[in-house]
Order: structure tokens, then sequence, then C-alpha cells
């Protein structure tokens, strides 16, 4: 039996099956109700928490596997869950193989149709709009840059998105906003972007791990890791070289960690080496041999 988080709730559907006989493989994609703590939602001694942190609790013990997003994922678990020690592993999101990558006049060809300048950098935001990403700090660094070099491209929803919107359009020579698109339109404007930003607000004690990650690499562009101290994102883009990290809590991180992405060649660069990383490690394969050798003997 395969299964994922969010939600945590179906604890009693686990339970049912795995009374059955079923082998029980929890893929792990948030740490919920910690998360919510974090971010102010709600507090440790809140009624929410605990009655979340018990079935939080209940289905990690029904769980014959567990599968997280990356190393800092299992060891948080481990460390939070001292019951768990034989069961945590790395099964990090993953996607099929896919090359999204084009050459630089079909990009300037798409730039035209989505009405997006030819003559700077395009850093693009694909996803949640929303607390988890901390959009008034992202609105703050947007507001503050006056150079000339980047333009932001944010397509997305969520509970935040207003403030984006309201922003861009009064900000038109800076970004632009756009709330909704098919995928495949959203893959051309992916594919005609030069860097790949993912936003994580800084006060996040779970190692999160951001799945739109994984187009980015596809499409070949380098990452901006604006994220908090404990996600492992920005650590692995800068050990393999396909990007930049930095703590999202001061404007001046944002305006640093974007000069590092100022010259064509080198993006040109990460970008192929994050496209190699993820052809290594997040491809759809890679993830169904790491869960497939627990059910062999099925």
């Amino acid at each position: 039996m395969l299964y994922a988080t969010p939600p945590i709730t179906f604890a009693g559907v686990v339970s049912y099956f795995k009374k059955r006989g079923a082998k029980t493989y929890l893929l792990l994609k948030d740490i919920f109700p910690q998360n919510c703590v974090d971010i102010g939602l709600f507090s440790k001694s809140s009624i929410f928490y605990k009655f979340f942190r018990r079935k939080e609790q209940k289905l990690y013990a029904l769980s014959d596997y567990i599968g997280t997003m990356s190393q800092a994922n299992a060891d948080y678990i481990l460390e939070h869950n001292k019951d768990l020690k034989s069961l945590g592993e790395v099964c990090p999101n993953s996607e099929q193989e896919q090359d999204l990558s084009l050459p630089q006049e079909k990009k300037l060809e798409l730039r035209n149709k989505y009405g997006l300048p030819t003559d700077k950098k395009i850093v693009i935001y694909g996803g949640n709009l929303g607390r988890p990403q901390n959009i008034p700090y992202f609105v703050e660094c947007l507001n503050s840059y006056n150079k000339q070099d980047f333009y932001f491209v944010i397509v997305g929803g969520g509970t935040d998105a207003n403030k984006i919107s309201d922003f861009a359009l009064k900000n038109k020579d800076k970004c632009k906003y756009i709330s909704q698109l098919p995928k495949q339109e959203y893959l051309q404007v992916l594919s005609c972007a030069d860097v790949g930003l993912i936003l994580l607000d800084s006060r996040f004690t779970i190692p999160n791990f951001p799945s739109r990650m994984l187009s980015y690499l596809k499409a070949k562009l380098p990452i901006m890791c604006l994220t908090d101290s404990n996600s492992d994102m920005g650590k692995l883009a800068e050990q393999n070289g396909f990007g930049y990290f930095a703590i999202s809590d001061k404007v001046e991180n944002f305006e640093s960690l974007l000069g590092k992405f100022n010259t064509l060649e080198q993006n040109l660069i990460m970008g192929q080496k994050g496209y190699d990383f993820f052809v290594e490690n997040y491809t759809a394969e890679k993830a169904y041999k790491i869960i497939e050798k627990h059910f062999k003997d099925i």
C-alpha cells in the first residue's frame, strides 16, 4: 500500500489494510503539524497541534517504510520520532525525465509571445503563493530592487497571491504576475526564463523540499534558493554546482543572492549541472526502484 502526506488523517484506512496483511509505504511530502507551528498558524500548546500530532505519530507507526524528500527530512523525522530509526529513507520528489530547455532564439520568440522583456535576465517563480512562502518578504525584496538586470515572472495562486498581483500592477517594469496557465503554456514560460526561484519562510524548523525545483532543473535553470536554514535544498544546489542559497530574512540577502546569477554563460553551466543532477537523482524510475525493493517478495 502506497500513500502520501498531506493529509495525515487517513491512519484508519492504513490500519484497515495493514490488519489484512498489506505492506505499507508512506511518501512523506510535508511534516505537519510542525510546519503550521513554525509560521505561527497555531502553537504547540494548542488543541489543534496536539490532535494532529497524535494523528501524525499514529500514521508513522503504521507505516512499514517512510520515504522522505531529502536526507534532512529523514534526519528530522528520526530525531523527533525515536521509535522509527529503522524506517526512514530518502525517496525524493520525482518526475519523468524530460529536457525542457530551449535554444536562445526560441526563448526570445516565446518572450515576445508572452510579453516578456528580451533584454533582461528573467527569474521565474511558479507555484503556491501563501504563508509558507512569506510573500510579504518577497514583495519587500521586489520593491527594493532598483537595477535593470533582472525581470521577475510569478505564476501561481494562493492565500497571499493578491499581494503579488497588486504589486505587479503598479510595477510592470519589474515583474509580471500570471494567476493561471495551462501546464504546457507554463512550461513554455518556464523554458524561456534564466533562473528558477525557490521561496520558503525563514522561520521553518522543518526541512521543506519544494517539488517545483524539479521543473526548474528539467528546464536547465540554475536555482536561486531563498529559504530557511534547515532546508537542505540550497545546500545541495551549492554543493553540486547548480544554484546558490541565502536565508530569506533580509532584503540584502535577496539582492546579494541575485547578483550571483548575473552571468549568462555561468547560468547555462549551472543549468546543465542541475539537469544532470535531476537525471541522476530525481527521475520517476529512480523513485520506483527505491520503493520497489521493499515489495519484491509480495
